[in-house]
């Protein structure tokens, strides 16, 4: 009885600090994944290594765990196609006319 009551008040207090998402991702929404677990390089420094990876397309999302199915390219086809949204973030498109290539 008394865990079940401390893991309530840990539960109450740690919800204090999480922001809630105010628009969650829908089908076809553009999002980056956290890049720690997906490095590619083959030596054995990871330091310069991008922090994000992507754009991902949503699939399909899971709102009860919180978690999306997305479509991840052929070179990631081995790995995991659904990430919990802590590590996903909103995918901006930059202005072509502030930045252009070329």
């Amino acid at each position: 009885m008394a865990t079940k009551y401390a893991t309530f008040r840990q539960t109450l207090q740690a919800d204090k600090l999480r922001k809630p998402l105010t628009q969650p991702f829908t089908n076809g929404s553009r999002v980056l994944s956290t890049g720690c677990p997906y490095t590619f390089s083959p030596g054995p420094s990871k330091k310069l290594e991008p922090p994000w990876f992507g754009p991902f397309k949503v699939q399909e999302p899971l709102p009860d765990t919180d978690n999306y199915k997305l479509h991840p390219p052929p070179r990631m086809a081995r790995q995991k196609s659904y990430f919990h949204l802590s590590s996903l973030t909103k995918y901006r498109e930059s202005d072509p006319d502030r930045f252009k290539s070329g």
